[in-house]
């Protein structure tokens, strides 16, 4: 990512092209936000830490929420990770989360699968 300029230049052409964007690992690292400022960007996938230690922590559960917050006011969805039991699943959709992936969900495979309303996919 040594030349932001090019690579921002990059996506934009992309998304005129109906490209969709995504971060990975959200809150994982410093630069999320930067990215998330900079490019636009439709999809964050929060950290799985943060989400497999929410309901232990009240410090995860204050990141997880900010997160959260601030995906919905910029109008950016949210996946959770690492969804393995109906605990973690009722607090994620509790706080709102768009999407879910974890083994409570289903084993990884190749196609999206809908649970149930609000959506919740496993990939």
């Amino acid at each position: 990512m040594s030349n932001l300029k090019l690579l921002e230049k990059f996506v934009l052409d992309l998304k005129m092209e109906g490209f969709n964007f995504a971060i990975d690992d959200f809150g994982s690292g410093y630069s999320s936000f930067r990215y998330l400022k900079q490019f636009p960007i439709d999809v964050i996938k929060i950290e799985g830490e943060f989400i497999r230690n929410m309901l232990s922590d009240e410090k995860y559960m204050a990141f997880v929420k900010s997160i959260v917050t601030l995906a919905q006011s910029l109008g950016v969805s949210t996946i959770a990770e690492f969804i393995e039991d109906e605990e973690v699943l009722a607090a994620v959709e509790g706080l709102g989360i768009d999407f879910g992936q974890g083994y409570h969900l289903g084993r990884p495979g190749p196609n999206f699968v809908s649970r149930r309303q609000p959506l919740l996919v496993s990939k």
